[in-house]
């Protein structure tokens, strides 16, 4: 069965996501990362639902939930979550720096 696996990266991202919006609503930070693992669940069943962003790393794909972006792999049978970012971030060097190596 396919799994569905986080990046140090992305699971850092949820945790800023959730500060950041816990500022104004704790109860929405929690109810919308819920959401963005759903969004994220998704994949296991259609893992191919997203569009290819090779522009950013080789073998990624993205979906989106709002404004937030996911940022994923499909490696072997599983699907690995490598960033989820606000499309207001400056997504290009935020890949630059990190290490998708798929």
């Amino acid at each position: 069965m396919r799994q569905l696996l986080f990046s140090a990266q992305a699971r850092d991202d949820l945790q800023q996501i959730a500060r950041y919006i816990a500022r104004d609503n704790p109860g929405r930070a929690k109810s919308f990362i819920g959401e963005l693992r759903v969004q994220c669940s998704r994949l296991i069943v259609q893992p191919l639902l997203g569009i290819s962003r090779e522009d950013y790393a080789k073998g990624v794909r993205m979906i989106t939930h709002g404004r937030y972006l996911i940022f994923y792999c499909v490696v072997a049978n599983d699907v690995h979550i490598e960033r989820v970012l606000h499309s207001a971030r400056d997504i290009g060097r935020l890949f630059e720096s990190s290490s998708v190596d798929h």
